[in-house]
């Protein structure tokens, strides 16, 4: 073997073990800088998306006539004021000369919103607010002219904020939600009711809050 054949063996061997030490790793180096640099693009377009995508609610938010949102809020509110709805109902009833015997709330129920809302939020950010509609019934017992009951079941229709009649009993006669009601002949009698009214928990989602019964009925 000469002198050159071992020279470029010996050179040869410099270029190996550059490919291996410097070489090879910062290629792995480049193509980790390439994937970070993907990665910061992609979730750039994202937040860009977003900002975009708000910007358009914000947009849109501020098109509705703030009367409008706030009969919103009133009809559909975040908590249920029970005293206040209570006193609402007893004014209704009293104004068309009906006489309560009887008038009482139950038990708050709360169930998951039907609506669903798919949110994106970076890791360590605070977790979206689960939205959940609540319900309260209220038992009413009023006695007085069939006339002036239908008039009370008009203006609880008319109400603000929904008091739905869930159940009616007229003397021994039961009537359900979806029946309709007839004259029985009476000119008086006792009418049994449970009254539903409903909230809508979004308040810490939308920074505002309503409260059913802080607005007097709609007469």
């Amino acid at each position: 073997m000469n002198y050159s054949t071992i020279t470029q063996f010996f050179f040869l061997i410099i270029a190996i073990a550059m490919v291996f030490t410097f070489t090879r790793p910062t290629l792995v180096s480049i193509r980790a800088i390439q994937d970070d640099i993907f990665l910061y693009a992609d979730a750039k377009d994202k937040v860009s998306e977003f900002n975009n995508q708000l910007s358009n609610l914000l947009a849109k938010e501020q098109s509705f006539q703030r009367t409008d949102l706030h009969n919103l809020g009133i009809y559909l509110p975040t908590t249920i004021d029970t005293l206040a709805v209570m006193s609402d109902i007893e004014v209704i009833a009293r104004t068309h000369h009906l006489v309560i015997s009887k008038l009482a709330s139950g038990e708050e129920t709360s169930s998951q919103s039907d609506v669903s809302l798919e949110v994106e939020y970076v890791e360590g950010d605070e977790i979206p607010v689960v939205e959940k509609t609540s319900s309260t019934d209220f038992e009413l017992t009023v006695s007085g002219d069939y006339e002036d009951f239908k008039a009370m079941l008009v203006d609880l229709e008319r109400n603000k904020y929904p008091l739905e009649v869930i159940k009616l009993q007229i003397g021994a006669v039961s009537v359900t939600q979806e029946a309709v009601v007839s004259e029985a002949g009476a000119t008086e009698s006792t009418y049994d009711l449970t009254l539903r009214t409903y909230a809508f928990d979004y308040a810490e989602s939308r920074g505002q809050s309503e409260v059913v019964g802080e607005i007097p009925p709609a007469m």
